[in-house]
């Protein structure tokens, strides 16, 4: 958990040299996310940035930007101060403002591949740190004693939920040892 990953730690490395492992914020984190998890992706990155001491400025999907709105609102509730948490929203335009703005250090993006190695590109150029996931899918693996009925209902929920236009998306079914009743 972060409470104990956040505060450093001191390592012995020899006799009398100690290491000093210490987690300094970088300032401005933004964190671009998609419109097909719009409270979920947000959730792996914005606790992080914010835990670690970091301003975030989220830009959710211009498709479902009220989602997030809610959850600033439980964070102001929750004594979060004024301006730590921030939403931008915006297209394209949006995107290129906040990741050439010298006060964002960090970047994360999580969407389309096409998109997330724009980002990528962008970042690096200007010499940026960046996470930028894209086109991730899931795979599946079914073993002997897996009930074939309700497990057949689940790959093609998987597969064919948002019209698979989702990371939770399964692409690969690993059937290990006698599941032949998933094939028929």
């Amino acid at each position: 958990s972060m409470p104990q990953l956040m505060p450093g730690q001191l390592l012995a490395v020899s006799r009398g040299i100690t290491c000093h492992d210490t987690r300094d914020p970088l300032g401005i984190v933004t964190c671009i996310v998609p419109f097909n998890f719009p409270a979920m992706v947000p959730m792996w990155t914005c606790p992080i940035a914010l835990t670690a001491g970091n301003c975030v400025i989220l830009k959710p999907s211009e498709k479902v930007p009220l989602t997030m709105n809610r959850i600033s609102q439980l964070l102001k509730e929750a004594g979060l101060p004024d301006g730590v948490f921030q939403i931008v929203n915006g297209s394209v335009p949006t995107v290129n403002a906040l990741v050439d703005h010298p006060d964002v250090k960090a970047v994360t993006f999580v969407g389309s591949s096409k998109v997330a190695e724009i980002v990528a590109k962008r970042c690096r150029a200007i010499n940026k740190r960046v996470l930028a996931l894209g086109g991730a899918k899931n795979h599946l693996v079914a073993l002997p004693d897996c009930d074939a009925e309700m497990c057949a209902r689940d790959i093609v929920a998987s597969f064919a939920g948002c019209a698979g236009q989702r990371c939770m998306a399964a692409s690969v079914l690993l059937l290990v040892g006698d599941t032949g009743d998933l094939l028929d």
